[in-house]
């Protein structure tokens, strides 16, 4: 009984935190005492983080939240269950849906279908919303060598119509410039378009596909209604009469080589290295529209590492001139298109001048092994000619994105921007580099 005292003490130390200790206040000595400093700031910062600990678990929640997605998506249960859903006959069959979503336009829906065989595989999909909104297509591609290089080739054909198109001029500013004439106090006019097409391509790749040259070919023909799904048609707001291309259906057949270096060893995903394309083509107009243009551009981008391999910088520059070879004016339709700024969607016929330049960055970090994010800003200049820019008048746009990937590819993407347009969201699967392809024009 008289060691009772000294039991309870050594129990009530050994239940104390780590490193604590009890002290009377007249009894405190500095010799072995670890005190913390006292900031005058320190008011301040506990304001802060007073303020910031909503925000602050709002963010640790989506990040938990994005952890589990990720475990969840590279278990191999999960993994085995998706292969047996998608893939059929033997696994050369494989099925997928396909959601196309911007914000401010309808969203359509639909699934495609490859077909893989040795050396050929066939791509099949459709998207549809309503009866004047759909599009579909069919490729066969075929991968050989020739010689010590990688040859790809394939023909495509598709068909879409799409009325939910947005105009807005010709020129960097529009209401000022004389090929215009507004009849209406809106900045664009929705219309729709009716396009068929077939499409025929070859590259060379060298060995690991860090150079390649490609041939692109294709006959395209475009129908244009000057009355779209909602308000504000293009006969409510232009004089569409004076629009080049709007009375007749255009007509061309498109011939262009183009020259790529990619020194990336992952090209599936944004990793260290270097990129840059240069192309030029001629387009011969056929029927009404008789315009013969001249197309050439480049896009460069370097990806940087910064701290980490895994997170990089990338600055980018994509640049394309068009120029007619005759007296016919240029129809508003094949002037060139911006699909690398973000800050508008891909259905709004946007800064319609000869040259355009859009300079980017971005950054990208990792969140899981799953998961990754990314911070951008484009701009948007157009002018007449190369000499001519109309600085003043430009475009802009910021934004954040999260990007799914799996071992070495990525599988699609999410992108919230805001800017001087208006905010966008978007959703886009399979390609980490948003590509400014004339055959995507």
């Amino acid at each position: 009984m008289r060691n009772l005292p000294l039991v309870f003490s050594l129990a009530f130390c050994l239940l104390l935190p780590p490193h604590t200790q009890i002290v009377h206040a007249k009894e405190i000595s500095l010799r072995g005492a670890e005190l913390e400093e006292t900031r005058f700031c320190d008011p301040l910062r506990s304001a802060v983080s007073g303020f910031t600990y909503v925000p602050a678990k709002i963010l640790d929640g989506t990040l938990y939240l994005t952890g589990r997605t990720a475990a969840e998506l590279s278990d191999e249960d999960f993994i085995r269950r998706v292969k047996d859903v998608l893939y059929f006959y033997d696994e050369k069959f494989m099925w997928y849906p396909l959601v196309d979503f911007n914000s401010g336009f309808r969203t359509s829906y639909g699934a495609g279908l490859n077909f893989k065989d040795g050396n050929w595989s066939i791509k099949t999909k459709a998207l549809v919303n309503d009866s004047d909104y759909h599009s579909a297509s069919a490729e066969i591609k075929h991968t050989g060598t020739l010689g010590d290089l990688e040859w790809d080739n394939s023909l495509l054909a598709l068909t879409s119509k799409e009325d939910d198109r947005r105009f807005y001029g010709l020129g960097a500013d529009p209401r000022g410039d004389p090929r215009n004439t507004f009849t209406g106090d809106n900045d664009y006019g929705l219309y729709t378009e009716s396009r068929r097409k077939l499409q025929w391509e070859s590259s060379l790749y060298g060995t690991g596909r860090n150079l390649g040259l490609t041939y692109l070919g294709y006959y395209q023909r475009r129908a244009f209604e000057d009355g779209g799904q909602g308000s504000n048609d293009v006969r409510e707001v232009f004089d569409h009469s004076r629009i080049p291309g709007f009375n007749a259906p255009v007509r061309q057949l498109y011939n262009e080589l183009a020259l790529e270096w990619d020194t990336r060893d992952r090209k599936s995903m944004l990793s260290p290295g270097f990129r840059s394309e240069i192309y030029s083509g001629f387009s011969a107009g056929l029927g009404h529209h008789g315009t013969n243009l001249f197309r050439t551009g480049f896009d460069g981008a370097a990806f940087i590492p910064v701290i980490r391999k895994n997170r990089l910088l990338v600055p980018r520059v994509t640049g394309d001139l068009v120029e007619n070879l005759n007296d016919n004016p240029i129809p508003f339709s094949e002037y060139p298109r911006h699909h690398t700024f973000r800050g508008v969607s891909t259905r709004e016929i946007i800064r319609s001048e000869r040259v355009s330049l859009v300079p980017s960055i971005e950054y990208q970090f990792p969140l899981s092994h799953m998961l990754g994010a990314h911070l951008f800003f484009d701009t948007l200049f157009v002018g007449p000619q190369a000499g001519s820019m109309r600085w003043n008048d430009g475009l802009w746009a910021a934004g954040v994105g999260l990007d799914l990937h799996y071992f070495k590819h990525e599988l699609g993407r999410v992108e919230l921007a805001g800017g001087s347009e208006g905010f966008q969201a978007k959703v886009t699967l399979g390609t980490p580099l948003k590509t400014n392809h004339r055959k995507d024009w």
